[in-house]
């Protein structure tokens, strides 16, 4: 399962397709974030 699947919506960039830009809001809270990057984590160890 990948990021999108999990609801993470992430886009690469870069000359290569190698750079991950991540952009929550503004106004994310603590909370939030860390569930974002649990689901970050999640997403990498599946590879």
């Amino acid at each position: 399962m990948n990021a999108a699947e999990r609801g993470l919506l992430m886009g690469s960039v870069g000359l290569f397709g190698n750079v991950i830009r991540v952009a929550p809001p503004l106004v994310i809270n603590e909370e939030e974030a860390m569930h974002s990057l649990d689901l970050f984590e999640s997403a990498l160890l599946a590879l």
